[in-house]
């Protein structure tokens, strides 16, 4: 099993509505290497929410995954 630097999840502000509360957090887990994994959020507030998984890489961080609730990681 490879592990992977963290990951983190940006959680935008509306100007006007419901500020966003994350209710199921992602957690993290292993996968074997050829298979995929997926992390999943679970947020409440004002439409439309969006996200954005990225990756520490090189000390940067690095957009990763689509902007939706769930990113799947294939190895």
């Amino acid at each position: 099993m490879v592990i992977s630097n963290t990951a983190t999840l940006t959680v935008n502000i509306p100007v006007v509505g419901i500020a966003p509360v994350i209710i199921i957090q992602p957690t993290g887990h292993g996968a074997r290497l050829g298979r995929s994994t997926a992390l999943a959020v679970m947020a409440f507030g004002s439409l439309p929410l969006t996200y954005h998984w990225q990756h520490l890489i090189g000390g940067f961080w690095i957009n990763v995954g689509p902007s939706s609730p769930v990113l799947t990681i294939n190895r």
